[in-house]
């Protein structure tokens, strides 16, 4: 029987990271993230984030005896949202800062979902975030912060 600790790509992360990958090798992150959202709407996926959420717990409560499942985890899916985000046309710095991000949003509210079962509220949620952050964001494509305000009547 595998521990946690031998799961590596074999997590749903990493499943999740790989159908990314080759659903999107060019850019495009805004689709690529809706897309990804969509998915996780599956009953499967909903059970599965379950898992993880416990599985996260065990290995933050352990992180000596989990470290490469908490590796895993965090690499696994910021990894092809930086990797698009750079299609995009967004440097180094500023594509890791925003897929974690980006990131950070999805599971966020994938906990808000899972506690208030409220999919119409969630599902805006994530389509206003997506958009401001995607489209007015903090991180210019040269990585540096902008300067440029965001537009509140588009």
């Amino acid at each position: 029987m595998a521990t946690l600790r031998d799961c590596g790509h074999h997590t749903p992360a990493a499943r999740h990271g790989a159908r990314a990958r080759a659903q999107n090798p060019n850019g495009d992150t805004a689709e690529l993230l809706r897309t990804f959202w969509k998915r996780l709407d599956d009953p499967s996926e909903r059970r599965q984030f379950l898992l993880l959420a416990e599985i996260y717990g065990l290995a933050l409560r352990d992180r000596d005896r989990y470290a490469k499942v908490l590796e895993v985890l965090a690499q696994d899916l910021r990894a092809p949202i930086e990797t698009s985000l750079r299609g995009d046309g967004v440097a180094p710095a500023g594509a890791a800062a925003l897929a974690t991000a980006l990131l950070a949003l999805i599971r966020g509210l994938q906990f808000d979902l899972a506690a208030a079962g409220d999919r119409a509220r969630v599902d805006a949620a994530f389509g206003a975030a997506l958009d401001a952050l995607l489209t007015t964001s903090a991180v210019s494509t040269a990585g540096t912060p902008s300067t440029e305000q965001p537009r509140l009547d588009s």
